[in-house]
């Protein structure tokens, strides 16, 4: 070989154009061949991306990916797996791959590396309750939940996302707060909410009966069942009324009456009504001695004023205190037998209209 060992091999390390010449003892003749050795050690670049990332209560798992400007090349992990991808579910800062180039064995002169980090704290929460019972006088409670860079969700039947909200009804209610930046969850619960609200209720009863004779009393009373009430309205015949007790009410009706009591208390309003039937007399006999039914709406606690006409529309009688038969208009002679048109006027201010018969 030129410049080489006169040996069949030359194990050269070196790019050059070698040269070996060869002779042939017995005549001296010789060959003459070139050899061009080159040199190809180019180191294939590498990246690797992302080069950072964090794994997160949302983002479990990240992606690597491996690529090379160098065509056809392959990639080894620091796991010595082999794939260009690979998905990533832990944090480190050692994940490392290198490109070897096939045609030439030479690989990357330094690795690519992704730095994985974790972030999966979750948030602080705290929750705060106006009350823990519902009664009639604070019949809601504020459940307000704080919290930074978070989004909220409540249990309630609106599923509400504010700050704070009011709930009505009995039970416990729970709140999850998520963190904006790594999607982590905290959840707390309120204490049970206890329905304390005791609803008004109230009966009303009358004596003796609701259908009673005229010039008999009534007793209206209101019995309170439960709950309690802040006031008591009663109205007769739509008009209001006002009794010095107001849970009872005495009176002498004087005819259809209907009596309502409206209770209010501090959670609901409860009404109650009765309709009481008065019945006047339609006959009367002032000619009998005996005293029974001698006069009509005579002698009553409260007198009631008359007048009193005859068939014809004459006036026979103008009295202050019902009407014993006589037709003072007519010389107070007894009123002959027969039907009578009478207008009463009553002690509650109203006016009756009827008639009654003269019976002998």
């Amino acid at each position: 070989w030129t410049g080489g060992p006169a040996a069949a091999d030359y194990d050269v390390t070196t790019p050059n154009t070698y040269e070996v010449i060869v002779t042939e003892n017995s005549s001296n003749c010789q060959g003459t061949q070139t050899i061009e050795i080159t040199e190809n050690k180019a180191k294939p670049d590498v990246t690797v991306t992302p080069d950072a990332g964090t794994l997160t209560c949302t983002t479990t798992s990240i992606e690597l990916s491996a690529s090379s400007t160098t065509a056809g090349v392959n990639f080894r992990w620091e796991d010595n797996s082999t794939a260009a991808n690979r998905m990533v579910t832990t944090p480190s800062a050692s994940y490392s791959v290198v490109a070897i180039n096939p045609v030439n064995g030479c690989e990357s002169e330094t690795p690519a590396v992704a730095n994985i980090s974790e972030d999966k704290t979750e948030p602080a929460l705290t929750l705060d309750y106006s009350d823990d019972k519902l009664t009639c006088e604070s019949q809601s409670v504020t459940l307000t939940a704080t919290g930074t860079n978070v989004d909220l969700l409540w249990s309630d039947a609106d599923r509400s996302t504010t700050a704070s909200i009011s709930v009505s009804e009995a039970g416990t209610y729970s709140v999850t707060a998520t963190d904006r930046a790594n999607g982590c969850q905290t959840t707390l619960s309120s204490p049970a909410i206890v329905d304390n609200k005791v609803l008004l209720d109230i009966d009303f009863n009358v004596t003796p009966e609701t259908q009673i004779n005229l010039g008999a009393s009534v007793t209206l009373d209101v019995t309170v069942l439960a709950g309690e009430y802040q006031t008591i309205v009663w109205q007769r015949n739509d008009d209001v009324i006002t009794p010095d007790d107001p849970e009872q009410h005495q009176e002498t009706p004087y005819g259809l009456v209907r009596y309502v009591v409206t209770a209010e208390g501090g959670c609901n309003t409860v009404s109650r009504e009765l309709t009481i039937n008065v019945e006047w007399p339609t006959v009367f006999t002032p000619y009998d001695g005996n005293g029974k039914n001698t006069t009509f709406v005579k002698n009553l606690d409260t007198p009631i004023p008359l007048l009193v006409y005859d068939r014809f529309g004459n006036k026979i009688a103008d009295t202050n205190d019902g009407w014993d038969g006589v037709a003072t208009s007519y010389s107070n002679k007894m009123a002959t037998p027969g039907v009578y048109f009478y207008v009463a006027k009553l002690p509650d201010g109203t006016t009756r209209r009827g008639t009654v018969e003269v019976y002998r």
